[in-house]
């Protein structure tokens, strides 16, 4: 019989081969799947929502593969297709040559977005303020492809990274980014707001990429121009009065 540490391996392996085959044999019938974003989901919801991410897989880079009973630690440094890498660590307990339960721990980013013996937002004086690295604008979609298509025409390009199941990423320059998440639940609620150096040239741009922007709208410091994605959230382009 296969030892549960080459059962758990398989498993990563068969992501980045895409190979559905293989995972299916090594997922038990009455599998169940929890992360931070996920509570216990059964088999064929870790299908519909997990393995369509083995697209977006390059490699795995193993740390530790731990077996401790029917568990099996597994730490791993996961390489997406866009070149982005995260680590994150997995405990996946296996009985009778497969896989019946999977807990997911998410890591961070690779190389760490912290300075080596230092952290994000903190600092030795208690009273100092945060030190934010980063800013990302999150809107809920029910529909991540179809989302994620209007984005890329609103951006021009296609998105920068899907570092994990249901969730896209714009990156603008190293301050700031949009993410993508689809849910369905709040979806439609959101606001998002992006300012431009032209705001004629880029109606223009957004004619041209067969959308129906509307008219420039005055304002008493900026103008705008407002627009729906496909789940109603509302995108603000603006720019401000010279």
């Amino acid at each position: 019989m296969t030892d549960n540490a080459s059962i758990a391996r398989d498993c990563y392996l068969a992501y980045v081969s895409g190979d559905r085959a293989a995972i299916e044999a090594l997922i038990a019938p009455d599998f169940h799947f929890t992360s931070p974003l996920d509570n216990r989901i059964d088999r064929k919801a870790y299908f519909e929502r997990c393995w369509p991410n083995s697209g977006n897989i390059k490699d795995f880079r193993f740390e530790r593969i731990v077996p401790a009973g029917d568990d099996v630690v597994v730490t791993y440094v996961g390489e997406a297709m866009s070149g982005r890498k995260f680590r994150n660590t997995e405990v996946l307990t296996v009985r009778g040559g497969t896989i019946v339960e999977a807990e997911v721990y998410f890591g961070w980013n690779v190389p760490h977005d912290a300075p080596e013996g230092g952290s994000l937002g903190s600092d030795s004086d208690a009273g100092a303020s945060m030190k934010l690295t980063t800013v990302y604008a999150n809107l809920n979609c029910s529909n991540l492809e179809t989302s994620t298509d209007w984005f890329a025409r609103l951006f021009g390009r296609v998105a920068d990274a899907t570092p994990m199941q249901g969730l896209a990423e714009w990156h603008h320059g190293k301050t700031a980014g949009l993410q993508l998440f689809e849910n369905a639940q709040n979806a439609g609620k959101g606001t998002l707001t992006l300012f431009v150096e032209n705001l004629e040239d880029e109606r223009e741009r957004l004619e041209k990429a067969s959308f129906q922007p509307g008219a420039i709208e005055p304002a008493t410091y900026v103008r705008l121009l407002r627009m729906r994605d496909p789940d109603g959230n509302l995108v603000v382009l603006a720019q401000p009065k010279s």
